[in-house]
Order: structure tokens, then sequence, then C-alpha cells
């Protein structure tokens, strides 16, 4: 299916859904890797809510991307789910 300028391998779409197992600081955690990449035959993956600045932290262990920590994090879980 295309979407945009995006091919999708199918119509599945994955909604996104809160989990709650990054670390207390927010950073992606491999256990996040891992649940992405179980769920990587979805045409499109919506991730979880994820903070983009402390003030948007909104329960604990809720993901970030407002640091260097936070992007290399998200950056994994992404190769995870594109390998």
């Amino acid at each position: 299916i295309d979407l945009g300028p995006y091919t999708l391998r199918n119509r599945i779409f994955m909604a996104p859904m809160t989990r709650g197992r990054a670390t207390a600081e927010g950073v992606p955690t491999a256990i996040m890797a891992e649940y992405y990449r179980q769920r990587s035959t979805a045409g499109l993956i919506f991730t979880e809510a994820t903070a983009i600045s402390p003030q948007g932290v909104g329960w604990a262990n809720a993901p970030g991307i407002f640091t260097d920590a936070h992007e290399e994090g998200w950056r994994s879980i992404t190769r995870a789910v594109h390998e």
C-alpha cells in the first residue's frame, strides 16, 4: 500500500500503546526494542507517547526524546524494527 512517499508492506497499522518500559530517566530500553521488533511485520507502527521535554513527562518510565541518550535509545529501536 502506498502512503504518501512510503510504500508499506501491508495495511496493518499498529496503534500507539503506553508501555512504561523506559528507564526512570526516560531512556528507551532493550526490552522496548524487542517489543517493537516482534511487531515489525506491521505495515506501519505508531510508537507510544514520547515526551519532548522534561515538563512533558506524563507517567513513570515514559520514554523521552529530548536528550542524546533518548535519541540513541530510539535509534536502537528503529534498527531492530528495520532488521
